[in-house]
């Protein structure tokens, strides 16, 4: 388990985790270093998180073979510098009698110090909007290091969901939860961006929704036409497809949803398109809808009705 804190509760969870998994279980307490706008001008400046690292048991996965960094990023302290009979530079030094050699062509391995790691700026295209987004290449190193491909990889504060795209880019499996409803929008955008392949099961939804099917050779125009929230549910009234943050049409396979084609909003895209087009294919075709309360409901599409 890896657990990200800051100088407020550094101390106070170290001592919990030291509990809850016992100390022998203690690996590393891993230093993040990174470059951020502002300076201070009555302490040191704060550059740095902790990321506390635990085993459950003696028994655990870690491979550190898997996340090499280029040792041109290593410091080289004192070593001194060599070229041999290839061209090939290297270092060397002498310790306990013995010459050790590092080619600075081969690849290195991070301690637990990062400092290669940058933080987000603010124009990264990374950015989700999310205040406490980390970089992929952060949770890239940590998945990597110690889950293999097909684990699945947990995050229970997924806030951005970063660890979950890092988890499916990396051929590994993720849960991710939330008790914030716009971090699971946020992740299920971005997941979405991310070209992820998921299923989630139907349920029943109460929402009113209407939709027209138009069709076409190949395909279905469908289009979505109202969407509205069950009374009782929210104060705000919605009008038209106020209500909709998402939606896509696809599918029903076996009691799966699969989606072929979908839109959602962007803060540089607020209009929602209300056009998809569904390809002929076998199963139920259905239309699935997100809505601005953090929901998603499944509707069947009656094709021979065109609605």
């Amino acid at each position: 388990i890896f657990l990200h804190v800051d100088f407020r509760m550094h101390a106070h969870l170290r001592l919990i985790m030291d509990e809850v998994f016992g100390e022998a279980n203690f690996l590393n307490e891993i230093i993040w270093s990174y470059q951020t706008g502002g300076r201070a001008r009555r302490f040191f400046s704060r550059k740095h998180d902790v990321i506390l690292f635990y085993r459950k048991s003696r028994k655990y996965y870690f491979n550190l073979d898997s996340v090499p960094i280029s040792r041109q990023d290593a410091r080289r302290n004192h070593m001194k510098r060599h070229v041999d009979a290839d061209g090939r530079v290297y270092r060397s030094i002498k310790s306990g009698g013995k010459i050790y050699t590092y080619y600075d062509d081969e690849p290195a391995f991070p301690g637990d110090v990062w400092d290669d790691v940058s933080h987000l700026q603010q124009k990264d295209p990374q950015r989700t909007g999310y205040d406490t987004q980390k970089p992929m290449r952060l949770l890239e190193r940590i998945i990597l290091s110690s889950s293999k491909p097909g684990d699945i990889v947990c995050d229970l504060f997924s806030g951005s969901g970063t660890t979950l795209e890092a988890a499916w880019r990396s051929g590994r499996r993720f849960i991710g939860t939330d008790l914030n409803a716009y971090a699971l929008q946020t992740t299920r955008r971005r997941m979405a961006g991310a070209s992820a392949v998921y299923t989630a099961p139907p349920c029943a939804g109460e929402p009113l929704a209407e939709a027209a099917v138009l069709p076409g050779i190949g395909f279905y125009d469908v289009r979505l036409e109202k969407y509205e929230v069950e009374p009782g549910v929210c104060a705000r009234l919605f009008s038209g497809l106020d209500a909709v943050d998402n939606w896509s049409v696809g599918y029903l396979r076996e009691g799966v949803f699969k989606a072929y084609a979908g839109d959602f909003r962007l803060r540089q895209k607020p209009a929602l398109n209300a056009l998809l087009q569904l390809p002929v294919l076998e199963g139920t075709p259905c239309l699935r809808v997100g809505d601005v309360l953090g929901r998603y409901f499944y509707y069947a599409l009656d094709i021979s009705q065109g609605e």
